[in-house]
C-alpha cells in the first residue's frame, strides 16, 4: 500500500523564510487501530505524532528518537484499556 503521507519544505528569500506542511493521516489511522482508540484520542495522537516528527527533523544532529507524552487522565479506547499490549 503506497502511503498516503507527505512533508513538504519550502525556503526563500535566502533562506530568511520557511515554510513546512505535514499531513500524517495514513499513520493517525494506523495508530488508532492498533490502539483501538477513541477518535479524539486518536487525533491527539496524530497531533503528537506530527509534532514530534517535525521536531526530530529540526534537531541540529540526527538521534534515534523523539519521545512525546500526553497529559490526559482518561483512557484512550472504548472498555477502559490502555492501548494494545
Amino acid at each position: 500500500m503506497i502511503s498516503t503521507d507527505y512533508r513538504i519544505r519550502a525556503t526563500a528569500a535566502d533562506g530568511l523564510l520557511r515554510a513546512a506542511a505535514i499531513s500524517l493521516t495514513a499513520t493517525a489511522r494506523t495508530a488508532q487501530e492498533i490502539h483501538q482508540a477513541w477518535p479524539v484520542a486518536a487525533a491527539a495522537m496524530g497531533r503528537l505524532m506530527t509534532t514530534a516528527g517535525h521536531a526530530g527533523r529540526r534537531l541540529e544532529r540526527p538521534v534515534r528518537s523523539v519521545d512525546g507524552r500526553r497529559a490526559g487522565r482518561g483512557t484512550i479506547r472504548p472498555g477502559g484499556g490502555r492501548g494494545a499490549g
